[in-house]
């Protein structure tokens, strides 16, 4: 159950996404999805799923949508979006235009995130993960945790001391 502010700013969201991109669903996963988001200290995890990708014009709508949001809403800083076409799901290596850190950047939907779409994604507008979002083996998630903490988190001094 997410609260009030949060409820009406995924709603303004997604209200606002809709006249810029052939929006077919977006979805939310990590803590909002899984019930332990905090407002104001979480960040808002989504997905929003494209009937086709997106334009270098609208790239541009997108980013002005979201710092008029930011600027708005306090909560808007924390909202991070993927924006994947539809036909482009199939590959979890492949890199989706994302909104994060108040910036545009390219990045991965990973298996972890298709895994959690799937067990426990929250639908905010249109169909399901399932419907769209190829399954996630035990196989291939525990291969990306395995090459992620031996690439990434193994890597950093520190850690482990």
């Amino acid at each position: 159950m997410m609260d009030e502010a949060t409820g009406r700013l995924l709603g303004r969201f997604v209200s606002a996404v809709q006249p810029v991109l052939p929006l077919v669903s977006v979805w939310a996963h990590g803590s909002l999805a899984g019930g332990d988001y905090q407002p104001g200290r979480s960040d808002l995890d989504l997905i929003a799923i494209l009937g086709r990708p997106c334009t270098a014009a609208e790239e541009q709508q997108l980013g002005e949508m979201h710092e008029s949001l930011g600027s708005a809403i306090a909560l808007a800083s924390g909202l991070h979006c993927s924006y994947c076409a539809a036909g482009e799901l199939d590959d979890p290596a492949r890199l989706h235009l994302t909104w994060a850190h108040e910036e545009f950047m390219r990045r991965r939907v990973t298996p972890v995130t298709r895994r959690e779409l799937h067990d426990f994604g929250l639908v905010l507008y249109g169909e399901a993960p399932a419907a769209l979002l190829p399954p996630v083996t035990g196989e291939q998630l525990a291969g990306f945790v395995v090459q992620d903490l031996e690439s990434f988190w193994l890597p950093s001094p520190g850690l482990l001391t």
